[in-house]
Parts: structure tokens; C-alpha cells; sequence
């Protein structure tokens, strides 16, 4: 069961630094493979991408309405609805947050 997470910039901080080393090592991972890597593979690398933006953009802007937002409204509705699992970094998974709480797309 999911639980309402508070936004803070604390926590704003850590979620962007756990996405931009999760991000990295896609790219790494990405470099290594070339163009074999798969087409799920570019989904997850793409979405890690645009979740690094936004984890960018909160931080930069102190926006603790839209991390709040992020993290507490429910799938598929919120922002993170939109990005594929794997390119979502464990440390957003740890917080067992409502916008991750779907047994189907997200918890195999």
C-alpha cells in the first residue's frame, strides 16, 4: 500500500541525484551498446531522460508543489505515469509513493 510523501527540498535533492546517476548509467550503457540496444531499452533510456529534466527543473526552481504532485497523484494521472519503469531510479521506488502504486506496470 502506498503512502502520501511529503515534498521537501531534501528530499527534492536526493530524488534528482539518485535519477541523474540512474540516467548516467543508462547513457554508459547506451555508448557500450549502440544502436543493438533495444527499442524497450530506448522507452526506459527516454524516459529516464525527461524524469533527469524534471528532477532539474524542481530543484532549480524550488518547486515543491510539483514534486508533491509527482510523487502523490496516482498512475497513470501524475507526471511519472508517463515514464517507463526502468528508466525511473530505485530511490523513487523506495518511497512506495501513490504515483508508483501499480501492481501491473511497476511492481513485477
Amino acid at each position: 500500500m502506498s503512502v502520501r510523501i511529503t515534498a521537501s527540498r531534501e528530499l527534492a535533492t536526493k530524488l534528482h541525484d539518485a535519477q541523474l546517476e540512474h540516467t548516467l548509467q543508462m547513457l554508459a550503457d547506451y555508448k557500450t551498446m549502440g544502436w543493438s540496444y533495444s527499442d524497450d531499452g530506448y522507452d526506459y533510456l527516454r524516459g529516464a531522460l525527461i524524469l533527469s529534466q524534471a528532477m532539474m527543473e524542481i530543484c532549480i526552481d524550488d518547486d515543491m508543489k510539483r514534486l508533491d504532485e509527482m510523487l502523490n497523484v496516482e498512475w497513470p494521472e501524475g507526471e511519472l505515469g508517463s515514464i517507463g519503469c526502468d528508466g525511473v531510479a530505485n530511490a523513487f521506488y523506495d518511497l512506495n509513493c501513490r504515483a508508483l502504486d501499480d501492481e501491473e506496470n511497476f511492481n513485477e
